[in-house]
């Protein structure tokens, strides 16, 4: 199973950060794909997605920015939807916790691990990404806000969404 994040040299990272996060998820059984810029200009969502976002303010827009792209850079490696298998799409900094492996994830078409709505953590199949890059291409509730980023955008549609209490399977910011 596929475990997905996205990488921009946006702020300072411990040394071998990259390397660990690898690591941490082929050990766990998963199959650690990285993603960023690159995949994101291939994606058929590139002009939708640089359109629709980056004018709103933020106080930290490099990182929302990157947030917010890394959902259509996913979609270059996951394949043609309906995605059969669950992909895990995680942040760099998100760590397989002790006993996490792909038998945990859920099967369904998008699956929040944060009862908080924070997309540290989500699987998705059939056609999550699709259902996501709809998500935060077409609401514009949350775009008259000062500050406008996907997990804003994740806690206002967790209805949506089938949301769990599992942040304790993942370890952040080692």
């Amino acid at each position: 199973m596929k475990v997905v994040t996205y990488f921009e040299a946006i702020e300072t990272r411990a040394p071998g950060q990259r390397d660990q996060w690898h690591e941490a998820w082929r050990s766990a059984g998963f199959e650690p794909i990285e993603t960023g810029r690159n995949e994101l200009r291939k994606s058929r969502w590139w002009f939708g997605a640089s359109t629709a976002f980056g004018r709103p303010p933020s106080p930290r827009p490099e990182i929302d920015r990157a947030c917010f792209f890394r959902w259509f850079a996913y979609a270059t490696v996951a394949g043609p939807e309906p995605v059969s298998e669950p992909i895990l799409c995680v942040d760099y900094d998100c760590f397989p916790g002790h006993g996490f492996s792909p038998a945990d994830v859920d099967r369904g078409e998008v699956v929040i691990y944060d009862s908080g709505a924070v997309p540290t953590a989500v699987s998705v199949s059939g056609r999550g990404l699709s259902t996501i890059h709809d998500m935060l291409l077409k609401d514009d509730s949350l775009r008259k806000d000062a500050w406008y980023c996907d997990m804003l955008v994740f806690q206002h549609n967790r209805h949506r969404f089938k949301v769990l209490d599992q942040s304790n399977s993942f370890l952040h910011g080692q």
